[in-house]
């Protein structure tokens, strides 16, 4: 029997408004790997002091002062000063007091940035200012949304097959870049960057780390313990030098599941996990810098990170029959090369991510809800299991100008990125086999997909100084793109059941497209360093094929969305001693907005419909004396449907004008006071933390099955370090309140009461941990 005779194994990921992804039950076209197009709303928004300034301890409160903070991300080291948009920064020393470091805590403290949290087993999405279509739910084999960039120094991640999480350890700084970035990095930065930077091999100085820590987690029964090292290595002083992070922890689980066919089991979520990374730099001559880099990661997770308490009573309680374990490996490497002339510098970078995962999950409750022909199987029972492997790889060359007191500022530079991913999805039904008679193996469904996806571009931006007040830039981006698509699949009981002999069914498309995207911004610098600065940019997602039967004709493949984005942003610099304060206002309007419809049964992605999101973001510093300060953020988002989707399509979630978009709150808050003291023998730093995030929707609409309202939720977190000669002790407390908030769902309209569920957040978790320099 052919794909196209079995709708409801083609359909049952159709209820997320973005373009589909697999399921874990169904192999269908996933949103980025696809291309998405020329979405024109980068706006580099404010340069944000608030988490990236420090702290001196021996200045009086009249000398006290901001340090400057360098960006990175704009593909030269620029000072925050001379950058006119929005750039959260944080900085080493408030890294290290976020043990672990987490995507919560990064969005968390960044107004304007949220993310949806679905736990360790899958990837959250990222949400900037609000640009998200696809609906709130489990995000089975899904990506961060493929709207914000993500990378690793120069590695650039694959924005739709992620390890759920991944931890970078031995950081010096992350930026979040607010706004569309589309002329610096290309697809999927259509509202904004994530750029971790780690730390380099330091060319002269041996020194060691050795660290270790254990933790304790409300409602668990295990205990969580990780070790580490961190060792800097000169080989020959002044010219060469190698860095190694080493580290293992487990994490342990919090939720229970008494209703596993194998039988009760607690703390089932716990993880296990495994990293290293080699970094080594070597200076040949003063000119020349060489840098290589290898991380690794090896992570085990027992099962989501959910609750099903209107079934178990348990607000910890799961209720899935077969355990949910996820298996993932990441590999990442790269090679860079930067010579610096008289007046230029010139960086070549090469680099390769190679990421592969294996899955299991609970398919019982969705294929029940098909009727007789499984519900008839008293014992029935279903599960499904993955395996994907994805590698990018990406060559990005470039010139820049060198002398920051020269008037004119430039950077050019050319990209080319492969991206290869292979992957197959089986639905196993123990039992059913033998039940119809037909005893050769309990498969029920079979499907894999192969994807070559290719980007090359040529970009540049040129910043022009007028006298010592004025400044303006212009960028822009020339980028091809091509994805070739294949999905197989087959139903192997289905057709023993009829008698045939079970064959893949293949269909195949590729997708090309080309563009040009634009940024420009002005900035004015007034009094006291304080700055106005305006930025209108674009930004896209690629477009893609959609891999139907030869006989369809139409939607075979759908184009890239795009946003245009325009900014306005004041920032204080000195004009208030000890103080930062920083505002941006904005808006961006989506278009052609890539979405899920259905064409003869087959889940298809069209570009339809438009929206626009609204806001305004404030943060800051304030230094309060020689040792305390507080840094705060706010931001107030408006996502909104401007047009809907024409009626002629069948879409999954239709909308209408006015929805407010699923996953974007309105109302963010973030405030932490720190502290350092010196004592005679030792000195104590201290954090207090507070993020807030307001109500999301995980659906356009109330007309829409799996709509619901998650209220918002607000987290309370702590940190107590002491330094005393070579040895650090730490506290950390992170929801100190034990609030246990929904951050996501998968809805029971499609599941059944058994098998919806909540994704909560961790309860309460108190870490100790020790670290001794050698």
């Amino acid at each position: 029997m052919k794909a196209a005779d079995q709708p409801h194994r083609f359909d049952h990921t159709t209820h997320a408004s973005a373009p589909p992804t697999p399921s874990e039950g169904h192999l269908s076209r996933r949103l980025p790997m696809s291309r998405l197009a020329l979405c024109i709303a980068c706006s580099l928004p404010w340069a944000s002091a608030a988490l990236g300034e420090s702290k001196s301890t021996n200045m009086t409160s009249s000398e006290l002062s901001i340090e400057e903070i360098i960006v990175t991300s704009t593909k030269r080291s620029q000072s925050r000063d001379d950058f006119a948009g929005s750039v959260t920064v944080f900085d080493q020393q408030w890294l290290a007091q976020q043990q672990p470091l987490t995507l919560q805590a990064l969005a968390g403290n960044t107004p304007g940035f949220n993310i949806i949290d679905t736990g360790s087993r899958n990837p959250s999405p990222l949400v900037i200012r609000g640009l998200r279509f696809a609906g709130v739910d489990a995000n089975d084999l899904g990506g961060d949304g493929g709207s914000v960039a993500r990378y690793i120094d120069d590695i650039p991640l694959e924005s739709y097959y992620l390890p759920p999480d991944l931890q970078v350890l031995d950081l010096k700084q992350v930026e979040v870049l607010k706004g569309p970035q589309g002329t610096l990095y290309g697809s999927s930065s259509l509202s904004g960057v994530v750029r971790y930077e780690t730390n380099k091999p330091d060319l002269e100085e041996y020194s060691t780390q050795l660290n270790a820590s254990v933790s304790d987690t409300a409602h668990s029964d295990d205990t969580g313990h990780s070790v580490g090292l961190v060792s800097n290595l000169p080989i020959a002083a002044g010219k060469a030098a190698a860095r190694l992070v080493l580290n293992q922890d487990e994490v342990a689980g919090f939720i229970d599941n008494d209703y596993l066919l194998s039988g009760p089991e607690n703390d089932i979520n716990d993880e296990r996990g495994k990293q290293a990374r080699l970094s080594l730099r070597w200076k040949p001559v003063d000119a020349l810098t060489l840098d290589g880099s290898y991380h690794y990661q090896d992570r085990f997770v027992g099962d989501r990170q959910a609750s099903n308490e209107p079934f178990t009573d348990d607000p910890y309680g799961a209720s899935s029959r077969y355990l949910q374990p996820a298996d993932t490996k990441v590999e990442m490497a790269s090679i860079s090369a930067r010579y610096e002339f008289e007046h230029v510098a010139a960086t070549a970078i090469h680099s390769r991510y190679d990421y592969t995962t294996q899955r299991q999950a609970d398919q019982t409750d969705f294929l029940l809800g098909y009727g007789e022909f499984y519900s008839s199987y008293d014992n029935f029972s279903a599960l499904t299991q993955s395996d994907f492997d994805v590698t990018k790889s990406s060559t990005d060359l470039r010139l820049a100008s060198r002398d920051d007191s020269a008037p004119w500022q430039w950077l050019v530079g050319a990209f080319y990125s492969e991206d290869d991913i292979e992957g197959d999805i089986v639905d196993l039904t123990p039992g059913l086999d033998k039940f119809w008679g037909v005893e050769d193996e309990p498969l029920d469904y079979y499907g894999e997909q192969t994807e070559h996806l290719t980007e090359t571009a040529i970009y540049g931006e040129s910043t022009y100084r007028f006298g010592s007040r004025w400044q303006v830039t212009l960028g822009g981006r020339y980028y091809e793109q091509d994805d070739d698509l294949q999905t197989c699949s087959m139903f192997p009981l289905y057709d023993r059941l009829d008698g045939y002999e079970p064959a893949l069914v293949c269909d195949a498309d590729n997708e090309s497209d080309d563009g040009f995207l634009w940024k420009a911004s002005a900035q004015y610098h007034a009094q006291f360093g304080s700055r106005f600065y305006a930025v209108y940019s674009e930004g896209f997602r690629r477009g893609g094929s959609n891999a139907l039967p030869v006989y369809i004709e139409q939607n075979r493949t759908y184009q890239p969305d795009y946003a245009e984005h325009y900014e306005l942003g004041f920032l204080s610099g000195d004009l208030w001693q000890n103080a930062t304060v920083n505002a941006s206002l904005y808006t961006i309007d989506w278009q052609d907005i890539q979405q899920s419809a259905t064409v003869e049964y087959y889940p298809v992605t069209i570009n339809a419909g438009a929206a626009r999101s609204i806001g305004v973001e404030l943060e800051g510093r304030f230094n309060l004396s020689d040792h305390w300060g507080l840094q705060w953020g706010a931001a107030y988002n408006d996502a909104t449907l401007r047009i809907p989707a024409d009626d002629a399509f069948d879409l999954a979630t239709p909308g209408q004008s006015g929805d407010r978009l699923p996953g974007s709150p309105r109302k963010q808050w973030n405030i932490g006071l720190d502290s350092e003291h010196q004592f005679d023998a030792f000195q104590v730093d201290t954090l207090i933390s507070v993020m807030s995030l307001g109500e999301i929707t995980t659906a356009l609409n109330s007309n829409i099955a799996n709509y619901e309202r998650l209220p918002g939720f607000t987290l309370l977190n702590a940190h107590v370090g002491a330094q005393w000669g070579n040895w650090y002790w730490a506290v950390d407390a992170t929801n100190l309140t034990d609030e246990r908030a929904i951050t996501g769902s998968r809805h029971e309209s499609e599941y059944g009461p058994q098998g919806r569920f909540d994704i909560i957040t961790r309860p309460r978790t108190l870490a100790l941990s020790v670290r001794i320099t050698l």
